[in-house]
This record gives structure tokens, C-alpha cells and sequence, in this order.
């Protein structure tokens, strides 16, 4: 008996070059593969219709809310393609023994590198100047110099710690805010570990790489703003909703900071009418940071990589409810019966 596996994702197949390849392993381990074709997240009530037989979903951030875990009665185990996991009622999923997984790290180099574009972005005016060429003038755009400058990096798991590395060709400064960081490993990555409030009154830059819950909701508000340099730019590529975007809006109004570059809000996409679209200090992106065909691959190829290791019982690393593990449903009698047997027919 094969084991259902749904891959659902909020971006067209053909992003991951690399996907066939990945079914195959998938299916040469005993899984019957669905694909979902929808290419977008899907909502509480589609994941109440599709979820019934599945085993295992690798999921982009689709709603696992506690009705959808009830109606999932034969689910083991969700892998999260990427970091995020405030989709999912971790709470309800282990409640049925359901494993939550992430794929920390993978692709992290990927946001990385779009977030320093951002910030040349700002620094040089690149967009603003590609608006006064293609209005048919030829005026040019004044902008700074990003080398010397310093860099605040609020969280430094693996994205924060891949910029960090990146910029160091630039001679950039760089502080970092990470409540969850010792000066130890700090001084290991050769950065400066400070409180929130010193950060963003000293920093040129502020990058943020959070994420999203009850304690860094709204993390960067009207205070916040006020304590940072006029000619201060802030990104975020993390997540809508860790900056507060009235303030922001208001902060950049008003001149309290300088520019923003802006990949993701708290409601996506953003409402066309949203104040802070009608800023011409504000860089906007649709939730990119991550879309590159080698960061997608890369993703996939984690949340693969971790359905293999649960179902030979290794812990994966992107394992949010550990308490789970041992008694998932993945461990049970019947699900290694099935899997073995599986195995010994295709050997």
C-alpha cells in the first residue's frame, strides 16, 4: 500500500527545474505523489476537500488551521517549504501527532542576496532613475555610497548571518539585535551584538529577518522608527506585519527616515490604494526574496529530503513540534508495515 504525498506550491511547477527528479525519489520510497496544479496557497476549506488519504503534504503556506487538522485523518507529517510556519496550528497537529517541519536554511543565500540588491537599490536610485529615463528625460538620480556604512541585522539565524557574509566585501560595519545570540558565537561571525534600540539609532541600514508571531508582531512601530538616523534606510524581506506599516508610512512622510524597500505586508498583495504604495521613497516587491530557480529547488529538495529521514526515523533539523516525535503517526505499526513492505516489493 503506497502512502499518499501532496505537493502543493504558490508557484508554477516548472519554477523547480529540478521537480521530476524529486517525484521519482519520492515515488522509488513507496509515495504516491499528488501535485497539486492550483499554484497558489490554498485556503481552510480546499485543504478540508483534498486532505483526506494524504499521508504527508509538503505545503507552501496553505491554512492548517484546527478544523483543517480534524478533518486530516490519515496526516503525518507537513513539511513547510521555507522557514515560516505561522500558517500552521502547531498546537492542533501535535495534538494528532502530525511532525511540523521547516526547511531552515535552505535558500537562505537566496534571500540574502536579494535583500543587499534592495539595499543598492535604495542607496543608488536605481528605480527612481529607470522612472525619469522611461518618462523620456535624463536627469540624474543622486544617490550614496553603501561602502562604510553600517548595517543592522535584526535576527541573525541563517538569512541574517548570509548577509552578513555577503556585505563583507563592502567594509560595512554591522551590529546585530538576536536576543537568542551569545556573544560567543557573535564573535565567532565577527559581529557586534546590541540592543534594539542601539541598533537603530546607530545603523545606516536596517534589515529585518524575523519571524512572524505575538512577539515580533508590530516589532518595529512609531518608537522604533523615531530612534533611527533621517538618512536611514529600512528592508524588510522577512515578514508583513513585524513593521508596523501606518508608522512607516507616517515615518516616511515625514522624514524621520529616508526610504524603505518593502517585500513583503501584512495583507498580500497589498490593496492598490495602500498609502504606502503612493510613497516615491518606498521600493516595493511582490514577496520575491526567495524566487530564484536554484532557491526553489533548494527548497523542494529539503522538504524531500526531510520526508526521507522521518520515514527511516532520523529527526530533521526544521522539526518544530520535537515533543511529537517518537509517537507521530509516521512511527506507527501500520504505516512501517506498509512502507517496508513497499520497499521489499520494488528491491
Amino acid at each position: 500500500m503506497h502512502r499518499k504525498l501532496l505537493i502543493t506550491q504558490p508557484w508554477p511547477a516548472s519554477y523547480v527545474t529540478e521537480l521530476d527528479s524529486m517525484v521519482s525519489l519520492l515515488e522509488s520510497r513507496g509515495f504516491e505523489v499528488v501535485l497539486d496544479k492550483s499554484e497558489r496557497n490554498l485556503t481552510e476549506s480546499e485543504l478540508i476537500k483534498v486532505l483526506p488519504g494524504i499521508d504527508v503534504h509538503i505545503a507552501g503556506v496553505d491554512q492548517y488551521t484546527d478544523k483543517v487538522m480534524a478533518a486530516a485523518d490519515k496526516l503525518s507529517l507537513i513539511c513547510r517549504i521555507g522557514v515560516g510556519v505561522e500558517n500552521v496550528n502547531i498546537e492542533a497537529a501535535s495534538a494528532k501527532g502530525i511532525l511540523v517541519t521547516n526547511t531552515p536554511g535552505a535558500g537562505a543565500e537566496t534571500v540574502a542576496e536579494f535583500t543587499f540588491g534592495l539595499m543598492m537599490a535604495l542607496t543608488r536610485r536605481i528605480a527612481v532613475s529607470q522612472e525619469v529615463v522611461r518618462s523620456g528625460k535624463w536627469n540624474r538620480s543622486m544617490g550614496r555610497s553603501i561602502i562604510g556604512k553600517k548595517l543592522g541585522i535584526i535576527g541573525f539565524g541563517n538569512i541574517g548571518a548570509a548577509l552578513s557574509k555577503m556585505v563583507s566585501g563592502f567594509n560595512m560595519n554591522i551590529v546585530v539585535y538576536d536576543p537568542y545570540m551569545n556573544a560567543e558565537t557573535a564573535a565567532k561571525h565577527g559581529i557586534q551584538l546590541v540592543s534594539l534600540p542601539e541598533l537603530l539609532r546607530e545603523s545606516d541600514y536596517v534589515s529585518v529577518h524575523v519571524p512572524f508571531n505575538s512577539g515580533t508582531e508590530n516589532m518595529i512601530g512609531q518608537k522604533e522608527l523615531a530612534l533611527m538616523k533621517p538618512s536611514a534606510m529600512l528592508i524588510n524581506t522577512s515578514r508583513g506585519g513585524i513593521v508596523n506599516e501606518a508608522a512607516l508610512h507616517d515615518a516616511l512622510k515625514n522624514g524621520i527616515i529616508d526610504s524603505a524597500a518593502l517585500d513583503v505586508f501584512s495583507q498580500e498583495p497589498p490593496p492598490p490604494d495602500h498609502p504606502l504604495l503612493k510613497l516615491p521613497n518606498v521600493l516595493v516587491t511582490a514577496h520575491n526574496a526567495g524566487t530564484t530557480y536554484e532557491g526553489r529547488n533548494k527548497l523542494m529538495e529539503a522538504c524531500v529530503r526531510t520526508v526521507i529521514d522521518v520515514a527511516d526515523g532520523k529527526q530533521p533539523a526544521g522539526l518544530k513540534n520535537p515533543l511529537v516525535w517518537g509517537r507521530a503517526r509516521m512511527f506507527s505499526s501500520e504505516f512501517r508495515t506498509s512502507h517496508s513492505s513497499v520497499e521489499q516489493a520494488q528491491s
